[in-house]
């Protein structure tokens, strides 16, 4: 299973790329995460379509086809339609400090 968060930091860093910089982007990291051979390399194009949908349905990507460019969205807590206690999912941009940068952030009522 590819683990598609240091795909996002790098993409978050970047904001934008072209398409063909993040298929390079995603078989190197898909080469060094899920530590596969060259024979298995061929599961590379399903993989990446696999997050590639992932990462656009959660809100942290646009992949502009007919640009051929991949657009970071900024960090954006979005609240769950859900009864009781409030909850949100984080879309968008992000780093490995941003958990520690969302525990330390003020709340708001």
């Amino acid at each position: 299973m590819f683990n598609s968060d240091r795909l996002l930091y790098v993409l978050s860093a970047k904001q934008e790329m072209s398409w063909t910089a993040f298929k390079s982007a995603f078989s190197s990291l898909y080469t060094l995460i899920a530590n596969v051979s060259d024979p298995e390399k061929q599961g590379i194009k399903n993989t990446r379509l696999e997050v590639v949908r992932s990462l656009e349905s959660l809100g942290h990507c646009d992949f502009d086809f007919t640009s051929n460019r991949v657009y970071v969205s900024p960090p954006t807590l979005v609240r769950l339609p859900c009864g009781g206690f409030p909850q949100a999912v984080l879309a968008g941009a992000r780093s490995p400090q941003t958990l520690e940068q969302i525990k330390d952030a003020p709340i708001q009522g």
